[in-house]
Order: structure tokens, then C-alpha cells, then sequence
């Protein structure tokens, strides 16, 4: 799957298709992603499962806080975020960002010449702004977690706008 896309709604998907099914009815319902013009953007089953075990492996690494504060909760999605992204070496040597995976993603999911464009077009202007906000990470030897934050965001907005992407709520029962 484009890493990039969707990255906090997938991440949530993720961690809740790695937990055991629940036996009763009172589970909430999942929205359902609409890819729209770009249904090659949809991750696979092994990638669900992959990022599913990525997540679980930082939680096991940094467990949710016992203090539950702004901060602290802000913090844990920040190291959540570092963790997964390293697993996954989307970090250069200097803790920026690897936007050039970040284009091989748009690249392998063979869109339309045209949505490629589009897209690609898109990571160059994001890519610009992410750079020039965030340049260098904080903390030497540290990765830059808003720049790459900062990108996704960017991203998301591009391709829901481009491929026309919806998120449709599930039906709600009454009871």
C-alpha cells in the first residue's frame, strides 16, 4: 500500500484487525474505505496484516501510558509513529523523511498515466512544503516525525481530492 495514505485511519484499522474478534454483537462497525478512481490503492490482505504486526510490535515496545494527559497521549503517537516508520526504513540516514520511496509507492501502484501525474505532482509540492517547514529533525541523531506528519497530511488531502476518495460510515442499528 502507498505508506502515505490514509496512514492514521489505516494505522487504526490496523491495530483493530490485529485484535481478537469480538463475540458479541456490540462491537462498533468499521467505515469502509471508497477508493474511488484509484482502487489500486487499496492495501492487500498481507499488507494489512504486516502493518497490523508493525503496529503491535511498537505497542508491545511502548506501551500506552498510565498517565493519560494531552501530552502524554500526544508523545505515545508521536513514538508509535517513529517506531513504525523505522520498521518499515522510511527515515534517511539524517532523520528526514525518504520521499523518494514515498514516490516508488505512486510509481509501483501503476495508476493511470494521467492520476500518476497528478499524484506525483502533488509529492513534489508536498515533499516542498515538508522540507521547508521541518528541515532538520529536532534532537540530532533523531528522525523527524512532524516533517514526515506534515507530508502524509498533505498527501491525503491530494489523493482523497484526486481519486475521489470516500469514507463511508457504517449503518447504525437502532436497538
Amino acid at each position: 500500500m502507498t505508506r502515505f495514505v490514509f496512514i492514521v485511519l489505516f494505522s487504526l484499522f490496523a491495530i483493530a484487525y490485529s485484535q481478537p474478534k469480538p463475540t458479541t454483537q456490540s462491537a462498533a462497525p468499521v467505515p469502509t474505505i471508497l477508493w474511488g478512481t484509484c482502487p489500486q490503492l487499496e492495501p492487500s490482505e498481507t499488507d494489512k496484516k504486516s502493518k497490523a504486526k508493525i503496529l503491535a510490535d511498537c505497542l508491545k515496545d511502548f506501551p500506552i501510558p498510565e498517565k493519560v494527559t494531552e501530552q502524554t497521549i500526544a508523545q505515545h503517537q508521536k513514538s508509535i509513529a517513529e517506531c513504525a516508520l523505522k520498521k518499515e526504513n522510511w527515515f534517511e540516514s539524517d532523520g528526514s523523511y525518504k520521499f523518494s520511496k514515498a514516490e516508488s509507492e505512486i510509481k509501483k501502484k501503476k495508476l493511470d498515466s494521467k492520476m500518476e501525474a497528478e499524484l506525483l505532482a502533488a509529492h513534489s509540492k508536498c515533499k516542498g512544503e515538508a522540507k521547508e517547514m521541518f528541515k532538520t529533525p529536532k534532537v540530532a541523531g533523531g528522525n523527524n516525525v512532524e516533517q514526515v506528519q506534515f507530508f502524509q497530511s498533505c498527501m491525503d488531502f491530494h489523493i482523497t481530492k484526486s481519486c475521489n476518495i470516500k469514507i463511508q460510515q457504517p449503518a447504525v442499528s437502532a436497538s
